[in-house]
């Protein structure tokens, strides 16, 4: 599958998936990432910077900006994903930057982050890069 998918581009989440990967994550990942953003906001000093690849609907960036003073990015490759963690986080009242962006050509120079997470993701093809 992977590699049939891989032929015609990488795939992402998109239209009536997108939107029940989001009811999935808010139902049952919320204390997943509430666990996940404390213990990042026990690793990066105040005004850091933090990555999460693959965000999807973006509750991760959302517990971890309520936690701390951070400048998050989410990133994402499905833009129906992006556009609902925008969504997510305005609902919230916070403040995350929000991108679409393949993770195996990210838009960042090396040495961007402080910390850098991802949750789920899937990945056919092996990178090295520093953040």
């Amino acid at each position: 599958m992977i590699k049939f998918a891989r032929k015609f581009g990488d795939l992402g989440i998109k239209g009536k998936k997108a939107h029940q990967y989001d009811e999935f994550s808010r139902t049952y990942r919320t204390g997943d990432f509430k666990e996940y953003a404390s213990l990042a906001a026990q690793h990066v000093g105040a005004g850091g910077s933090v990555l999460d690849v693959a965000t999807g609907p973006g509750y991760f960036c959302i517990e971890l900006a309520r936690l701390s003073n951070l400048s998050i990015t989410g990133l994402d490759i499905s833009n129906d994903l992006v556009e609902i963690a925008r969504a997510n986080a305005r609902t919230a009242g916070i403040e995350v930057d929000f991108l679409e962006a393949n993770a195996s050509a990210m838009p960042f120079p090396d040495d961007v982050f402080d910390f850098v997470f991802c949750s789920w993701s899937s990945r056919t093809s092996r990178s090295q890069r520093k953040f």
